[in-house]
């Protein structure tokens, strides 16, 4: 990518994502290790729209989701029990349909830049992604 696109991407990381990553872990209820794939992130002449679609697109979703699976202590236990990772990383073109993926303890999300607003439909893939898997 371009210059602009990591322009952005180092605003949004310095200026953004630390609030994030804290909001992550707090939802979570555990420091679980959180590995974000920015230079997949950069997409070309999109800069513009990281500080609204990334939030929208990856941590709303991942923040709701992970609130919904320990809003008890039950939920809480089982995440904190099979949860090792978190990847988020926007690679093979995917779509909402298929962005969520649990594999041996990493929660994998993967999804390109599009269906911005559709923050609720990403949070319940999430959300049953993780229930299957508890």
């Amino acid at each position: 990518m371009g210059l602009v696109e990591k322009r952005a991407i180092k605003v949004f990381q310095e200026a953004v994502y630390a609030g994030i990553h804290d909001r992550i872990i707090q939802a979570a209820k555990f420091n679980v290790e959180i590995d974000v794939k920015w230079d997949s992130l950069q997409v070309e002449n999109q800069a513009h729209n990281y500080n609204e679609a990334f939030p929208q697109i990856y941590f709303e979703p991942l923040i709701k989701g992970l609130s919904s699976i320990t809003a008890d202590d039950l939920g809480a236990e089982a995440l904190k029990d099979v949860l090792k990772k978190i990847v988020i990383r926007n690679e093979d073109g995917r779509s909402d349909g298929l962005w969520a993926e649990f594999n041996d303890g990493v929660l994998d999300l993967n999804k390109d830049i599009s269906n911005v607003e559709q923050v609720e439909k990403r949070t319940q893939a999430i959300i049953e992604v993780l229930e299957r898997s508890l």
